[in-house]
């Protein structure tokens, strides 16, 4: 949070709120202020791909397609829970 706060304190979207007992910091979307805490902050904001994605990229018709997911992995939505 420090590092954040740090490198993004100047920039106009990067907001810290006064008293942090709710969030940590906010960004000025172009919705509105959205509230973020930092504890796992990487962890909960991750897209996983479903499995099924996957494989359909593994079985593309497209070599090159195929070629860079042949190593792929994903993660279960409902392993992240």
């Amino acid at each position: 949070m420090e590092k954040l706060i740090q490198n993004q304190s100047k920039h106009p979207k990067f907001v810290v709120p006064d008293i942090r007992s709710t969030s940590d910091f906010a960004i000025l979307h172009y919705a509105g202020r959205v509230d973020y805490c930092a504890d796992q902050w990487i962890t909960k904001n991750q897209d996983p791909l479903n499995d099924r994605i996957v494989e359909l990229l593994q079985n593309s018709s497209g070599a090159f397609v195929r070629d860079i997911w042949k190593g792929g992995e994903y993660r279960s939505l409902w392993l992240l829970a």
